[in-house]
């Protein structure tokens, strides 16, 4: 966990700007006796949102739309994972039962 200045200095932010990418909901800290406290995740978000505001001009509307497809794909990711895993875990013919029906239907 970090503390609010040492995401300012990691992502060579304002606070201000921290401030608000909270209040719009695009970084979700946890409050701890009344300061904030950010994961490596909202490190790695406000990379994101800072990258997408000044290298890529996206403006501030379009920021939550993009944030929320980069968050379906991750949670599609995962799920995908978990079929995988359970897959991995059928028995052999019922792999190849299903590997047999996903190629012929993505032919059609």
């Amino acid at each position: 966990m970090m503390t609010l200045d040492e995401l300012v200095v990691a992502c060579r932010v304002r606070r201000v700007e921290v401030r608000r990418w909270v209040q719009a909901g695009w970084l979700l800290p946890l409050e701890v006796d009344g300061d904030l406290q950010f994961a490596e995740v909202d490190l790695a978000r406000a990379h994101l949102i800072r990258d997408l505001r000044r290298a890529l001009g996206v403006n501030e509307a379009a920021v939550p739309v993009i944030l929320d497809l980069i968050d379906q794909r991750q949670t599609m990711e995962q799920r995908l994972r978990s079929l995988l895993e359970a897959l991995a875990d059928q028995p052999e013919e019922t792999r190849r039962s299903l590997a047999q029906r996903l190629r012929s239907t993505s032919s059609r």
